[in-house]
């Protein structure tokens, strides 16, 4: 009797590690618009629980900027993307559960998956190029362009496809305290999660529970 219930624990704990056997995936690419262009990878992972955006940066100090100095603004740039993108927005699978979807922003001082030069003085903020004293919001503004994102402003590096101008949007130009991203933000993690964990439609709603739009 001992060793069938022995037997019966191993089991249910195989069960249980498989059915928490994360499902990884990448996506990049290259962003081309009139004068703009840039290059973007970031990693989607699946651990039973939530969807992870791991993103890692290679952060190149330049014009006279120190390590110490990209280093702290670093810090502070990593805690309000991680905060920033992952307060808004969930995933409901088709069978009912709530999925959390969760930023992991990692700088590095070696060549990762993007890279980014980064100045000691303000400068207008690039998608590859920022200053250690670029406000967080900006950096979450470009930040999204390394989500593959495109500007939604005048000028800017705008979806040739929508020509979508929105000056309430993290995309806009200089976002205010208001800016906040929109589902269209999250479509390609919604498009990876239906194809990967879900065993049907997945859908996006507000962190709140309403289904977002």
């Amino acid at each position: 009797m001992r060793v069938v219930l022995v037997a019966v624990m191993v089991l249910l704990l195989a069960a249980m590690g498989a059915s928490r056997a994360e499902v990884t995936g990448d996506v990049g690419g290259t962003v081309d618009v009139g004068r703009f262009h840039w290059h973007y990878a970031y990693h989607l992972v699946w651990d039973g629980e939530a969807v992870t955006v791991r993103c890692t940066i290679h952060l190149v100090p330049v014009g006279g900027a120190t390590r110490a100095e990209v280093d702290r603004a670093a810090e502070a740039w990593r805690r309000y993307i991680d905060r920033f993108w992952g307060s808004f927005y969930r995933l409901r699978l088709s069978d009912g559960p709530a999925v959390a979807i969760r930023f992991d922003v990692r700088f590095a001082a070696v060549a990762e998956d993007n890279e980014v030069t980064v100045w000691p003085k303000e400068r207008p903020e690039q998608s590859v190029s920022w200053s250690v004293r670029s406000p967080p919001l900006y950096i979450a503004h470009e930040f999204g362009h390394l989500l593959g994102l495109y500007d939604e402003y005048p000028g800017g590096a705008v979806d040739p496809a929508t020509s979508l101008i929105d000056a309430t949007s993290i995309m806009g130009a200089y976002p205010g305290p208001n800016a906040r991203p929109y589902p269209r933000h999250y479509e390609a993690i919604r498009r990876w999660a239906e194809d990967h964990i879900g065993a049907g439609p997945v859908k996006l709603e507000a962190v709140g529970g309403t289904e977002a739009k």
